[in-house]
């Protein structure tokens, strides 16, 4: 990394909002500035529509974006659902003459061009199956009126994605996070990402499920910096 300020763009994946990464900024020092962008209807956005498709979302992300920028260096990163958001809004930022992020960093999804065939199950079942919601959410009928809305909308955005056949390879350098036990992501499904850019691709193994972000958060922030150091961001 060089002396001056790196931002890094994090979005949420589904069901959750940016403060699941407000901590993350007590792991960086001065060089590299955390920016959780908040999704519509979610946390400080609570009282805002949920997105309505996926061109919706990324036109709400790249404004989001724009806003915190500035002239600064910027990362991109993602999970889950939020990689998907994230490899999209690269797309549309390339497409765009602004100033091209330095690195997209994809956590915990497959590559979009292949079939997603877990989609079609019931909203709780997959949940379940990835390990993404405490027990207690689903039998605190509070906690359930809360959360599983914005599942719903979370996952109408999913299923009515169609990943563009004519899509181009992007230009940015791109780096995938994946668990070793994640049902989502088996290696043959990470390595497919390599086809989706002509820059630098590599992956990273770590223990745990589908959220190992939130099992093994040092070692996903020590990576990460390391992601940074070796693309001289």
């Amino acid at each position: 990394m060089n002396n001056s300020s790196i931002k890094l763009l994090c979005i949420p994946y589904a069901g959750s909002s940016a403060y699941n990464y407000n901590k993350w900024s007590t792991y960086f020092d001065h060089s590299v500035t955390v920016y959780p962008l908040d999704l519509a209807g979610r946390g400080m956005r609570c009282d805002e529509d949920y997105y309505e498709n996926m061109n919706n979302a990324i036109d709400d992300l790249y404004e989001k974006t724009m806003n915190v920028i500035g002239n600064s260096e910027y990362v991109l990163f993602g999970h889950s659902m939020g990689a998907l958001l994230a490899y999209e809004l690269c797309n549309r930022l390339e497409s765009s003459k602004v100033k091209q992020p330095k690195h997209l960093i994809i956590s915990g999804y497959p590559a979009p061009q292949l079939p997603q065939d877990d989609l079609d199950k019931d909203i709780k079942e997959i949940v379940q199956e990835l390990g993404g919601m405490p027990e207690e959410i689903w039998s605190n009928p509070y906690l359930y009126d809360v959360f599983m809305p914005i599942l719903q909308a979370d996952y109408r955005l999913l299923r009515s994605y169609r990943y563009p056949l004519d899509r181009m390879p992007l230009n940015t350098d791109i780096s995938i996070l994946y668990g070793e036990k994640d049902i989502k992501t088996p290696l043959e499904k990470v390595i497919s990402w390599r086809g989706l850019t002509k820059g630098s691709f590599d992956y990273h193994l770590f223990k745990g499920g589908h959220f190992f972000i939130n099992e093994h958060t040092e070692e996903v922030i020590d990576c990460i910096k390391r992601i940074l150091i070796m693309g001289e961001v």
